[in-house]
């Protein structure tokens, strides 16, 4: 975590931020910096951006901050599931960083479902879905 220069804070400290934030806002933090952000990381770690080392470095991401993953390959899709505290926009600000990395790869995001306790999304190879 330290290496890829990410802070540690407290849980509701980081949910404070998260959801007194509009949703636009936090999407469009994601679609910038976030994802410049994740690049560099990429980049850094595997020296590449494909999937296998998004979905690494995203597993170790959720690892590190303590948040329950399942990757689960489901035919042409990967369905990933995650259950968390981190409130109600944090699963905005992924998927929309985790999209815009996706799409300069040929994949995307399909099926994102919400709720209380988590959300859930399947990644799908742009012109498989």
């Amino acid at each position: 975590a330290n290496e890829m220069g990410w802070v540690s804070m407290f849980r509701s400290t980081f949910r404070e931020l998260m959801d007194s934030n509009t949703k636009e806002k936090i999407q469009k933090i994601a679609e910038t910096t976030g994802t410049i952000d994740l690049k560099n990381s990429l980049n850094y770690f595997y020296g590449h951006i494909n999937l296998d080392s998004i979905l690494d470095l995203f597993k170790k991401r959720c690892q590190s901050m303590n948040v329950q993953l399942r990757i689960i390959p489901i035919n042409t899709s990967i369905k990933i599931i995650i259950q968390h505290d981190l409130g109600k926009n944090w699963p905005l600000f992924i998927i929309k960083q985790m999209n815009s990395i996706l799409n300069e790869i040929e994949y995307r995001i399909i099926n994102e479902d919400y709720n209380s306790q988590g959300f859930s999304f399947e990644i799908v190879k742009i012109g498989d879905e």
